[in-house]
């Protein structure tokens, strides 16, 4: 859940180097980064930082980092060699090793859609260019680029702390839960939600402001915005007693001011908005909690439905896996995103005080959360349909389902399943 503020922010941050930096979540035994690369984007602006993460021996933790260059931000020479084929697309990879960083740079031909990402651009040609490796405060040139027809970059390998760390002030609506910020590197920090209540947590959202008051951002400063998590039915998001971790952005922005670009101050105050607990009840803002309630009792609602449909159709078909999935897909695309009335009286029920233009409203949230569900099937099927092709061609898995049944069992895999049907997703 974000505001229009928080998408331009995070606009900003991917126009200016194609994708977000692809990094592992943020866990309590994530360590703290040694080191950075200091990437010049655009004149004008200061660099992109580019964390380089810690390895971590003995865990899934992804150790490496990388980023994409593509369109306005893919600097061509202005006289190339004519013979040499241009390339649209530069990726930069990094990580540590001991004191040393390294940097792989790879480019790919093609035309790159910007409203796809890694794995469609991956499809791509490509052609590695070169290895480079340096210490903390090394300039390293990317000469190789030049042979492409693109302007060399110089990048700088610099600390992943910065020497002023941003520390907004936080607070919390919610008297069950209280919230904490630590610096994390240049460009992030690492919410810590602790929940001192009985109770699990399903739903939270936290918000960015610039005034006392928490009503927003004035036109001097970056834009406030507002993120969250909700469980959607797959078990919950804070635990009784438990604590919960979020890496928020601290990218700055930036606003014209008689033709000069002006960094605008960050958010002074960060605060816990509200949050929706497994019984229902709620702490916060009473609009943000029922918003947050309808999402996630339309995604539960829609689920069930999903499950049903699933059920029956593992049960009853001798087809293999792709044409199963295919007939899932179809079947689920046409289950209603409407909610019903009982599914409003419910609302009502949860949210006695709100108001009928305000339950009016809250038909679009429960209407988002079934939409969430029918796309979060259809594009873990969609993903993995080349593994379904590959089964139906193997004599030995027909009609077992075998693959289908794993990749839904880890869709659903805190789901309640239920009682009818033949084949367990679990």
């Amino acid at each position: 859940m974000m505001t229009r503020s928080l998408v331009r922010l995070i606009a900003l941050s991917c126009v200016c180097i194609g994708m977000g930096v692809a990094q592992a979540p943020v866990t309590p035994s994530t360590p703290k980064p040694r080191f950075a690369i200091a990437m010049p984007i655009e004149k004008g602006y200061p660099p992109i930082y580019l964390t380089v993460p810690e390895v971590v021996p003995n865990s899934n933790y992804i150790a490496t980092c990388g980023t994409y260059l593509y369109g306005e931000n893919l600097h061509h020479m202005a006289n190339p060699d004519p013979t040499v084929r241009q390339p649209s697309l530069l990726q930069l990879e990094c990580k540590a090793e001991g004191d040393q960083v390294s940097i792989t740079a790879t480019v790919y031909y093609g035309e790159v859609d910007p409203k796809t990402g890694p794995t469609d651009w991956g499809k791509l040609e490509k052609q590695p260019l070169d290895s480079y490796s340096g210490k903390l405060n090394d300039s390293i040139t990317l000469s190789a680029m030049a042979r492409v027809g693109l302007e060399p970059m110089t990048l700088k390998i610099v600390s992943a702390q910065s020497e002023h760390p941003y520390q907004p002030l936080t607070r919390s609506n919610a008297p069950s839960l209280d919230m904490e910020y630590a610096p994390f590197d240049r460009s992030s920090g690492t919410l810590t939600i602790h929940n001192h209540s009985s109770k699990a947590v399903v739903a939270l959202e936290f918000s960015s402001s610039n005034d006392s008051k928490n009503l927003g951002c004035l036109d001097d400063c970056n834009d406030g915005w507002s993120e969250g998590a909700e469980s959607r039915g797959r078990g919950e998001v804070i635990a009784p007693g438990a604590s919960y971790q979020h890496r928020v952005s601290n990218n700055p922005s930036w606003k014209d001011v008689n033709g000069k670009r002006v960094e605008l101050p960050l958010p002074t105050y960060l605060t816990l908005t509200a949050v929706v607990f497994s019984d229902g009840s709620y702490e916060g803002n009473l609009q943000t909690s029922a918003q947050m309630a309808a999402t996630n009792n339309g995604s539960m609602v829609q689920r069930q439905r999903i499950l049903s449909l699933i059920h029956s159709i593992l049960a009853e078909t001798q087809s293999d896996d792709l044409t199963t999935a295919e007939r899932i897909r179809t079947e689920v695309k046409q289950l209603s995103t409407d909610p019903d009335v009982q599914m409003i009286a419910e609302l009502r029920s949860q949210f006695p005080t709100l108001s009928d233009e305000d339950l009016a409203q809250l038909k679009n949230n429960l209407s988002m959360g079934m939409k969430q569900e029918k796309e979060t099937l259809d594009y873990s099927i969609a993903e993995n349909e080349h593994l379904f092709a590959s089964d139906a061609s193997d004599p030995r898995s027909k009609h077992h389902h075998q693959s289908l049944a794993s990749l839904l069992a880890s869709v659903y895999e805190h789901v309640e399943q239920p009682a009818h049907g033949a084949t367990d997703l679990n």
